[in-house]
C-alpha cells in the first residue's frame, strides 16, 4: 500500500502525565473487535476486569465504560495503567494511535494528526504556511480501512486537493473568504460533472464563477449566486446566520455539560453577546471584529488559513468513499467558521489571544465537529435547505 503522511506526523510525542487536557477523560472510546478478542482470551480476574470495562454502544459496537467521565484504565498519575504495565496490545486501537489519524482508501494510505489533542495542536501551530503530505517512513498501522474506495478516483482527489491548496495559498490580494468562494465554485462545477457520470473531470475544472454562470446558469446555488457580491465586499463566505444556527441547535447542552464544559462556556457567551444581533447585520459585524483581531494579532489570519487548509487536507480524501465532493469541502469551511466565532467570542469576553489560547480553541472546535458522522449529516441537511 502506498502511504503518505502529513509533514509533522513523526514529530508528535505524547506528553503523558504532563498533558494539560487529558484525552483519557470525557471521550467515547470505541473498543475494536481485535482488542475485545484479546479481552475474551484473558483468564481469571484480569480478564473479568477487562470485559467489565466494556459496554455496548447501541450501534452494534463496543465502547469503554467511563465512570465519572474518565477511562477505567486511567491511573492516579494520569497515565494509562495498561501502557504502564506493558500491555499496550490491550489498549483499544484508537488509544494506541491517537492523535494519529490513519485511513486507507483502497490501496492509498494517509496519516494525519488529529487536532483534538492539545499537544498535536501546539505542534501544528508551530508549523508555518502550507503543509504537505510526504511518503511514510514506515508501514502505517491503519485505523479506518475503506476497502470499497475507488483507487483511480482517490488518486484524482489527491491531485485535485493540491490544486485546491494552490488556490488557497496563491499570493494575491484576495481575502481568504474570496478564495473560499473560488474553491467552492471549482468543487461545485466538478460535482455537477460527477452527477452526470463524468468522473474524469476531477482536477480539470477551473475556479471561475463566470464559467459556472455560462455553463450551468440554472444550477447555481444560493451560496454562490446570491452571496457573490457580499463575499467580494469583504463579508464571510459561509453566512454567519448559518453558523449561528449550528452553534445554537447542533450541540446538545447535556452533552456539553458532561464532556465539554469549556465549549459550553464559549457557546453560552456567544449566545449572550450576539443573541440580539440582526441576521442582516451579522456578516458585516463579525468581519469587522475579525479585521480588528487580525490587525491586532498579525499572525492570526495566517493561522486561520492554515487551519482551513489542514481541514481540507484531512477531509477531502474521504470523498473517495461516496463521490460526494461537496461535503468534505463544506465541512472544512464550516469548522473554520465555527473556530472564527470561538476566537471572536473568546476575545470579546475580555481575554487576550495567544498561541496557547488558540490551541485550546482549535481543540474545542475539533472535538465538537471532527469525525462526528451524526453532526456532519445534520449540518449537510441544513446546508441543503439553507445554502443550496
Amino acid at each position: 500500500m502506498k502511504a503518505n503522511v502529513i509533514s509533522f506526523f513523526y514529530k508528535f510525542k505524547c506528553t503523558a502525565e504532563n498533558c494539560t487536557d487529558n484525552c483519557c477523560r470525557a471521550w467515547e472510546l470505541p473498543v475494536d473487535e481485535e482488542t475485545y478478542e484479546r479481552y475474551l482470551e484473558k483468564k481469571n480476574l484480569e480478564g473479568l476486569k477487562l470485559r467489565l470495562s466494556v459496554k455496548k454502544d447501541g450501534k452494534g459496537g463496543r465502547i469503554l465504560r467511563m465512570p465519572f467521565g474518565k477511562c477505567p484504565h486511567l491511573s492516579k498519575e494520569r497515565l494509562c495503567s495498561l501502557q504502564c504495565k506493558g500491555d499496550e496490545c490491550l489498549m483499544p486501537k484508537v488509544c494506541r494511535l491517537f492523535p494519529r489519524y490513519t485511513v486507507s482508501y483502497g490501496s492509498t494510505g494517509i496519516g494525519m494528526i488529529d487536532l483534538a489533542c492539545r499537544e498535536a495542536t501546539r505542534l501544528f501551530l508551530e508549523q508555518e504556511g502550507r503543509l504537505s503530505l510526504i511518503p511514510a517512513q514506515e508501514s502505517l498501522e491503519i485505523y479506518w480501512e475503506i476497502e470499497e474506495a475507488d483507487d483511480s478516483f482517490e488518486e484524482a482527489l489527491l491531485t485535485d486537493l493540491e490544486l485546491i491548496l494552490d488556490e488557497l495559498w496563491k499570493e494575491d490580494d484576495s481575502a481568504t473568504e474570496e478564495k473560499e468562494r473560488r474553491i467552492f465554485t471549482h468543487i461545485y462545477i466538478e460535482h455537477l460533472d460527477l452527477v452526470r457520470g463524468e468522473t474524469e473531470s476531477i482536477g480539470k475544472a477551473g475556479f471561475s464563477y463566470e464559467y459556472l454562470e455560462q455553463t450551468h446558469p440554472d444550477e447555481i446555488p444560493f451560496l454562490l449566486k446570491e452571496r457573490s457580491k457580499a463575499v467580494y465586499s469583504g463579508d464571510m463566505f459561509i453566512p454567519s446566520g448559518f453558523i449561528n444556527n449550528i452553534i445554537y441547535s447542533e450541540f446538545e447542552e447535556g452533552y456539553l455539560i458532561l464532556y465539554h464544559r469549556s465549549a459550553l462556556k464559549l457557546i453560552n457567551a456567544f449566545k449572550k453577546k450576539y443573541g440580539k444581533l440582526y441576521e442582516k447585520d451579522a456578516d458585516a459585524f463579525f468581519m469587522e471584529k475579525w479585521k480588528e483581531l487580525t490587525g491586532k494579532y498579525e499572525w492570526l489570519e495566517g493561522k486561520f488559513k492554515s487551519y482551513l487548509s489542514y481541514k481540507l487536507q484531512m477531509n477531502y480524501p474521504g470523498a473517495g468513499i461516496d463521490y460526494y465532493i461537496i461535503e468534505p469541502v463544506l465541512m472544512a469551511m464550516v469548522s473554520a467558521e465555527i473556530l472564527r466565532m470561538f476566537i471572536i467570542t473568546h476575545t470579546q469576553m475580555g481575554n487576550d489571544l495567544n498561541m496557547n489560547d488558540l490551541s485550546g480553541l482549535i481543540c474545542e472546535c475539533e472535538r465538537l465537529t471532527s469525525h462526528n458522522i451524526p453532526f456532519t449529516k445534520r449540518v449537510m441537511e441544513r446546508a441543503r435547505k439553507e445554502l443550496f
